[in-house]
């Protein structure tokens, strides 16, 4: 299940993983791959039971009623069946989801001063940076180190870059001139994009959006551009503006998905196949705790980690608990992180999490 889960996001596609926390069909899991097709799922899985997970679309938690008389329950008796923390042989099946979707694109469209710390900085926070450049002596490895992809071309025919990306790509336009990112935008505006900036003065963002509505772009569209691009932080420099655009544009991926795994931690998995390990991945979270649903940590059987959870004594409980699990053995574990409990624990965030803990063979 995990190295075929670990090629599949290494390669870039969306797939969904659902696991079934309790109950007589703990522990079985089932992938789907980007067209929610089943791609793989454990033996016994029921039927009835993958159809309900089929129909989950997001990251998080479900919690299914199955056997009961619904117009035999109160509303508080319903309440509390469906909370957090429901007995492992109650009438509720809770089954976690997670969708993981490629680390996000980034093009940068133009080669210049502002394009040289953005592109650092991207690829240091999980961007995948393509840049864009029509001139050949500002668009080289030396400048751009952090790119994975660097391409030399007019910026008045993107259509074969373009067509390239989707959903989950962000697009900061920093051209030489106002002329060219004009082209660009117009370009980019009749494409998929999570993200979309545009460096420049107020003024000539008002001019900007005067010429999109005259050649037939709406103002749905137009309110969707990022411009001036970045936070207002008051920046000056070209360090201080690509601070100001990858804080804008980590707010803008960090709303629309949960906290992600790091490719290195798939990358890993699919260089050890048949290694026993324990996978801990943050499943629900309460309050200010220092990660979210989605964060994963891969305890080693010689005591060390790949990944991290939120630091500190609580990897450390999470390592600890690690070392007692049994072979295949699987089970979900909050651990409070404020007031008393918090302390003893050494966090002083706050909010609290439950953790999944499975001993699997990779």
């Amino acid at each position: 299940m995990y190295q075929i889960l670990a090629h599949e996001i290494i390669n870039r596609k969306k797939v969904r993983l659902s696991v079934v926390l309790n109950g007589e069909n703990k522990g079985k899991q089932i992938l789907f791959n980007e067209r929610n097709e089943i791609c793989l799922a454990d033996d016994g899985m029921p039927d009835k039971l993958a159809s309900e997970i089929w129909k989950q679309n997001g990251t998080g938690t479900i919690r299914m009623l199955d056997k009961v008389n619904l117009n035999q329950l109160d509303m508080q008796t319903l309440e509390t069946l469906m909370s957090p923390g429901v007995s492992e042989n109650g009438p509720v099946t809770e089954v976690f989801t997670e969708v993981f979707t490629a680390e996000p694109e980034l093009v940068i469209l133009g080669g210049g001063h502002v394009a040289i710390p953005v592109c650092h900085m991207a690829a240091m926070t999980g961007f995948h940076v393509t840049i864009v450049e029509d001139r050949p002596d500002m668009i080289t490895k030396e400048r751009f180190p952090g790119a994975a992809s660097i391409i030399c071309q007019p910026f008045d025919d993107l259509s074969s870059i373009l067509e390239k990306q989707g959903e989950n790509s962000f697009y900061v336009i920093v051209t030489r001139g106002h002329k060219y990112d004009q082209i660009c935008l117009e370009q980019v505006l009749r494409h998929e994009y999570t993200y979309l900036g545009v460096i420049g003065s107020r003024r000539k963002v008002a001019h900007c959006r005067e010429l999109l509505r005259e050649h037939g772009f709406r103002n749905a569209e137009i309110a969707s551009i990022h411009m001036p691009i970045g936070l207002n932080i008051g920046a000056q420099s070209p360090e201080e503006i690509a601070v100001s655009i990858l804080a804008e544009m980590i707010q803008e991926k960090n709303r629309r998905q949960a906290d992600c795994s790091p490719l290195a931690i798939w990358e890993w998995i699919a260089s050890h196949p048949g290694e026993r390990v324990v996978m801990a991945t943050i499943i629900e979270k309460n309050g200010s705790a220092p990660r979210g649903v989605g964060s994963r940590m891969l305890c080693l059987k010689d005591g060390t980690i790949i990944g991290t959870i939120g630091g500190g004594a609580l990897e450390y409980a999470v390592i600890q608990a690690a070392a007692k699990m049994k072979e295949d053995e699987m089970k979900t574990c909050w651990f409070n992180l404020s007031n008393e409990a918090g302390a003893q624990l050494g966090m002083v965030c706050g909010g609290s999490v439950r953790v999944l803990m499975q001993e699997i063979m990779l």
